[in-house]
């Protein structure tokens, strides 16, 4: 269909045109056409009010007007669309402008400005002259690949907001281990003022030089044990009795090694030093607040049921995060240290179960 027009040429009439002969070439639904714009109706800067007089416009239009070789142009009245939307004159023809400014329909102006048209026996347009929407047909594709910027970026913006509240709850436990000494370099860093809205590099780097300086091992420490505190007795401790019990079984460092393999990876990120108890005891005590544990209830871990332990612990927890099996590391850790109390917790089945699992997915692969 040949677009005549007595109106003033603007940028948006120009690319309404250009719009519309593209959509003549497409094959659509209405539905899909609208539903694609619709989603991406705020990003675009469509308003309430003009999506609702394009809802209205298509309404009039059929299903074979949205046909490849076909146009879906319509030919109310001013006056039709005033009852329809509730808008006053005035206001009715500012949005029309506004979608045609937009690219989102294109005017076919008969010579004397009337809308009008008719259809075949078959139903599609003979001649119409009014609103076409073809342009909406032909920037489907673009609403859609437009989506999927959108999903994307508020996908990007919740991790972006996840990582930055776990980053929060780290530094707030890091900021529970440091003393009340003003003349501690700890403190004077724990108290460095920061933005009131730091970004997430920032956040990173405070966490970085907050645990350089409260995880750095002394000058005068003494030498890691090479073998660990393997051949060490471990005793539990529980808070209901003064009694101390032996474990039946201790966990095996190779059996959470090979079970946990995402703890066992952030043990040897953190250091390079042999493969002992030691080593991962400390992991843990780095690790804990990141996992969703409070230094508090890591403390009262550690005292119930023992370094080695609440180390196994940590690292099942920390596993399990991972593959987002856990909501509540804290509940999920006291549940444990419950199931300590009564006899019931058996940390090494829990790491002979995973191990047996990495084994088989690697038979797999």
């Amino acid at each position: 269909m040949k677009n005549q027009s007595w109106r003033k040429p603007t940028p948006g009439l120009t690319a309404g045109r250009m719009h519309a002969e593209a959509g003549e070439q497409c094959s659509c639904t209405k539905t899909e056409a609208i539903l694609a714009l619709k989603k991406v109706a705020a990003a675009i800067g469509l308003k309430a009010q003009s999506l609702l007089l394009l809802d209205t416009l298509t309404a009039f239009s059929k299903r074979q007007d949205w046909e490849q070789g076909h146009r879906p142009i319509v030919w109310p009245s001013n006056a039709l669309l005033e009852d329809q939307t509730g808008y006053a004159r005035a206001t009715l023809k500012r949005h029309l402008r506004k979608l045609s400014d937009m690219g989102l329909i294109a005017f076919n102006d008969s010579s004397n400005g009337k809308r009008w048209g008719h259809r075949r026996a078959d139903g599609h347009i003979a001649q119409a002259f009014g609103i076409d929407l073809s342009p909406i047909a032909a920037r489907m594709e673009e609403f859609t690949a437009l989506y999927q910027q959108i999903i994307e970026h508020r996908a990007a913006v919740k991790s972006l907001k996840r990582e930055i509240t776990v980053l929060r709850r780290t530094l707030t436990a890091h900021l529970e281990q440091v003393g009340t000494d003003e003349n501690d370099p700890i403190f004077q860093l724990a108290k460095k003022p920061m933005a009131p809205k730091p970004t997430v590099e920032a956040l990173q780097n405070r966490k970085i030089e907050l645990e350089q300086a409260l995880f750095a091992t002394p000058k005068n420490a003494p030498e890691p044990n090479p073998m660990g505190t393997k051949n060490e007795p471990h005793i539990q401790h529980t808070k209901t009795t003064s009694q101390t019990v032996k474990t039946k079984r201790k966990p095996d460092l190779d059996r959470l090694i090979q079970g946990c393999p995402n703890f066992a990876d952030a043990a040897n990120t953190l250091s390079e030093g042999p493969t002992t108890w030691r080593k991962y005891q400390q992991t843990a005590d780095h690790l804990h607040a990141h996992a969703g544990i409070t230094p508090v209830l890591w403390k009262q871990a550690k005292a119930e049921i023992g370094p080695e332990d609440a180390t196994t612990a940590l690292a099942l927890i920390y596993e399990r995060l991972g593959k987002n099996e856990i909501h509540s590391p804290a509940g999920y850790l006291r549940g444990m240290l419950r199931k300590a109390q009564s006899g019931d917790l058996h940390l090494m089945k829990s790491l002979i179960g995973l191990s047996n699992l990495q084994k088989g997915r690697a038979a797999v692969c």
